[in-house]
Parts: structure tokens; sequence; C-alpha cells
């Protein structure tokens, strides 16, 4: 039996907020969106500091930019079509102006459940510990594990190298959810799977994981988890990804490669997410 809701690993689902709250900074933009989709409430109204929209536009990139670091913390289904994403600089007060940001859901909720359902079974077989992680290395050691599950179950999809069929179907058909690594008959997934998949097990086991995009170009883009140690040390880099196809990427795979496990920010220089993402993970993380 599933629990009410989600993951909730900045504690945001429990906030009492007003019926129009005032967002100061980003960070709160953020945590107010991310409240709202772990409501399942996906159509929204709040107040935006006039300091953060400072000229005719620049609302909408931070209301776009506030959206996709939401996603960070919402390991699930991310099949949404954005109907409406607007800020009105003549309504709202003095002080801050009135943002509207509405989403239609688009996936299929029974995947997304049956995902969490077997991140949960995932617990139950490879309990975590009374009262949660508390070392570095006991921490780091669950997240192997989960790693090596992940690359031991699946294989990297072929459509990963095709961007034009991608366009064409759903985020399920094209292997970019938690449900297309979880899902117990399924075999193949891209970048933004192995990464959702990860956190979401991770999230679910009280770990201070997230997914993050970047390394974008023209003709594609990367996706991978950033894990926040609980003896708040330096944040680290896992790449399920690169950890699988690098080595015999088959199902049910003996040895996994390390190469892009728990990597320092300092180690590595291949992994480049967007400069908005970081400033708002190192702002929400101290």
């Amino acid at each position: 039996e599933l629990p009410e809701h989600y993951t909730d690993v900045l504690g945001v689902y429990d906030t009492e907020y007003d019926e129009l709250p005032v967002c100061e900074d980003e960070t709160e933009i953020v945590k107010y969106i991310l409240h709202n989709f772990l409501h399942d409430d996906f159509d929204m109204e709040f107040l935006i500091s006039k300091d953060l929209v400072p000229d005719e536009g620049s609302g909408n990139v931070l209301l776009q930019n506030s959206l996709t670091n939401a996603y960070s913390y919402y390991p699930y289904s991310s099949s949404f079509q954005l109907y409406n994403m607007i800020t009105y600089e003549d309504q709202g007060t003095d002080t801050a102006v009135l943002a509207k940001l509405t989403l239609l859901y688009e996936g299929e909720k029974e995947r997304d459940q049956e995902a969490y359902a077997e991140a949960l079974e995932y617990l139950a077989k490879n309990p975590v510990p009374e009262g949660g992680f508390t070392d570095y290395e006991s921490e780091k050691a669950y997240c192997l594990g989960i790693h090596d599950f992940i690359c031991k179950k699946i294989t990297y999809s072929p459509i990963g190298y095709n961007m034009n069929e991608m366009l064409s179907g759903s985020q399920y058909e094209n292997c970019q959810e938690a449900w297309n690594v979880l899902a117990e008959d399924q075999t193949e997934a891209v970048c933004a799977g192995y990464a959702r998949a990860f956190a979401l097990i991770a999230q679910t086991a009280g770990i201070h994981a997230v997914w993050v995009s970047g390394n974008e170009t023209e003709q594609e883009s990367h996706a991978w988890n950033m894990v926040y140690p609980c003896d708040g040390s330096e944040p680290v880099i896992v790449d399920c990804t690169w950890d699988d196809t690098s080595g015999e990427d088959v199902i049910g795979q003996t040895e996994v490669s390390q190469e892009w496990f728990y990597l320092s920010l300092d180690e590595d220089f291949s992994h480049e997410a967007y400069d908005y993402t970081l400033d708002f993970l190192d702002d929400v993380n101290g």
C-alpha cells in the first residue's frame, strides 16, 4: 500500500502557504512549485518580488528556470504540457507581480505509482538503518547498491541515439521515466530514466539525491544525479548511464563500472549542469 504522498527530501509537503504567497527569491519559487507538485496541483498562482523581474520578459525566464529546478526534486513522470506561464506586471502589489503557472499532466499515474512501489520494494529488500543514515560511508555503500542494481537491470536504449524519433514519442516511449527502469518487465532506458530511477530510490531511502540535466548541445543533452551526503560534506556526482554504457552493458551483468560514481565536483570536468540549477542547488543546500 503506497504512502499518501511522494518523497519529500526538502520537507515542503507540509509547508503552509497563504492563498497568494509572496516569493522573495528563486528558491522560494521552486519550493512552492514543488509543494504543489507533491499535492498533484499543477495550476498555481503566486506573487514574485519585483526585484526578481526587473524588466519585461524576465518573469517568464525566471518561471521556466524555476520549473526546471523543481523537476530536480521530482523524480516521477515529467509528462506535462506547459499550458500557461506568465507574469503580470500590472497586477499584484506595489512590490510584487502576479505569476501564473499551469501544466497539464499527460502521463500515466498507474505507471508512476508502479515505479514508486518498486522503489519501496527495493527498500524492503535492502533496509535502511533505523533512524536513517548518519555516516558518509554507509550512505555511500547504499547508493552504490542502487547504482549497481539499476545498471544490472537495464541496458541503454537505442532510441537515445535517435533524437528525431524521440521528438515524436511520449516520455515512457522514449524510455525517460523512472518506470522504464524500475517496472519489472522493463529492460531499457535513456539517461533521464537512469537518473530519475536513482533519485526515486535514493529519496525514498531518505538520501538527499537530485537528478539534473545539462551537457546540452544542438544535438543532445544528458542527465545524471547529485548526492548531498548526510554528513554535510561536498556534493558528489553519480552517473549510472555512463557507468553502464562504459562497461558490459547487458541485462544481469555481474560487474559494473564505478568510474562515474561518487565523483567530487573538483574531480569531474565532464558534467556541465545549467548555471541556474547549480545556483539553486547551492542555495537550497547551504
